[in-house]
């Protein structure tokens, strides 16, 4: 397994069964991964619709695995 493959799979248990995390949360928990990587990371599995990205607030981004049940609480991101 790849480096990538490894963080993809760490970044989705983290999420698997638990509500949606910022991606501050994500780096703090994460501690053997670069911000970049985790980033990256997360764009790719957004790309693949493995995740998606929330907007509860104007200035704040939250993650989610894909689909969510409680979706509709918050507002997805453009």
């Amino acid at each position: 397994m790849t480096r990538h493959e490894e963080l993809e799979q760490d970044i989705v248990g983290l999420l698997d069964g638990n509500a949606p995390r910022s991606l501050e949360d994500l780096i703090a928990r994460l501690p053997a991964y670069s911000w970049n990587e985790i980033f990256g990371a997360v764009d790719r599995l957004t790309r693949e619709s493995r995740l998606v990205l929330l907007r509860p607030k104007p200035s704040q981004y939250l993650v989610a695995l894909h689909p969510v049940d409680h979706l509709s609480r918050y507002t997805p991101a453009a």
